[in-house]
């Protein structure tokens, strides 16, 4: 059967802080289907920001590599490009907590600065712009300064800005980290409809269990820098805890509600 999406292809990466592993030759493949949102999970320590940030282009791997493959129709050209070549253009990365966005700039300021780094010019920005606030309702945050915004807030706006670069691949580091659970759910439902409406692949880390329930699709499972296994289907709460505990964590962390 023809993959007419690209597939990305990393091939026993590893990166090490000093003398510290983080990623100990990591093998995976993500296919970068329109509409799918993939869960990273993992222990805090089992790689799952290292393996983003190679991704996204903040860090370089000290070896492997990461490359693009695909049939015909997956890309423009008859081959796919170099991972460096796609990345930079298609790849956007939102960290954890309140990072990533220039506070004392307003929502509309923070899309148009990105988008400028992109390449991408004023008045198509303008016009995603438009399109992409009225499809997330966040055209009332457009003229407030980042800093006055909430968690959820911001997260939104991160958002907006990964959509208007013409993002194919998002990422997302612990994004429910500080939300409370209303917060959380609005998140869940804004990734989902963006997902599907904008036809973007999310890969989303967390070890927050309770954020993947009906948000993930398929399932990527770290432990000390490597790739433990994957799933590739939906799984419940209880399937999760079973599955982290499978990474050989010593205790599953979970969000315990009120």
């Amino acid at each position: 059967m023809l993959q007419n999406h690209p597939v990305l292809h990393m091939e026993n990466l590893t990166r090490s802080y000093g003398k510290h592993p983080a990623l100990s030759g990591l093998s995976a493949d993500l296919e970068l289907e329109c509409g799918r949102v993939y869960g990273l999970i993992g222990p805090n320590g089992s790689g799952k920001t290292t393996l983003l940030k190679l991704l996204s282009g903040i860090l370089s791997p000290s070896s492997g590599h990461i490359s693009l493959t695909g049939e015909s129709g997956a890309f423009p050209s008859a081959e796919p490009p170099s991972f460096s070549e796609w990345g930079p253009e298609y790849v956007v990365y939102i960290p954890a907590g309140e990072r990533g966005l220039r506070y004392k700039n307003t929502v509309h300021d923070n899309v148009m600065y990105f988008c400028a780094l992109k390449g991408k010019g004023y008045e198509e920005t303008k016009l995603l712009l438009q399109r992409h606030a009225a499809s997330l309702s966040c055209e009332k945050l457009l003229g407030r300064r980042v800093e006055s915004l909430s968690l959820g807030q911001k997260k939104k706006a991160s958002l907006l800005c990964g959509l208007c670069c013409g993002a194919r691949l998002i990422l997302m580091d612990e994004p429910s980290n500080g939300l409370d659970p209303q917060a959380e759910e609005e998140l869940k439902r804004t990734i989902r409809d963006a997902a599907r409406r904008e036809r973007v692949t999310f890969l989303i880390s967390s070890h927050d269990l309770l954020l993947f329930e009906g948000l993930a699709d398929r399932y990527l499972f770290l432990s000390e820098g490597r790739m433990k296994f994957s799933c590739d289907r939906q799984m419940n709460t209880e399937e999760l805890k079973e599955a982290y505990a499978r990474t050989g964590a010593a205790k599953t962390v979970e969000r315990t509600e009120p």
